[in-house]
């Protein structure tokens, strides 16, 4: 969130302000060392409408366990998850090779 609040340039100095970020997201599966996570972020839009918007976010958390790091894949859209474009994220996957 602190990305989006810093991007439309607000101190969080008064959490009462209507135009701060929020999202919520939840674990949805783990396949061997990939998590995935699913929400949606509450954004202000500084840049075209001026007005709050919504953005979906599908999260893919990568460990590779040989080089002891991880790669974190994150898909935006302000589009619903039920939309093609929505299904275009889905399939949307890092590089087979992603860890070496």
């Amino acid at each position: 969130m602190k990305y989006f609040n810093s991007l439309n340039k607000y101190a969080l100095k008064d959490s009462t302000d209507n135009r701060y970020s929020s999202a919520k997201v939840t674990k949805t599966k783990k396949e061997k060392a990939t998590t995935f996570f699913k929400g949606y972020l509450k954004i202000f839009d500084r840049f075209a409408t001026n007005k709050m918007t919504t953005l979906n976010v599908l999260i893919e958390n990568y460990y590779c366990k040989k080089e002891q790091k991880t790669v974190i894949l994150f898909k935006f859209s302000p589009k619903e998850f039920k939309h093609k474009t929505g299904g275009m994220l889905e399939k949307t996957k890092l590089h087979k090779n992603v860890c070496h």
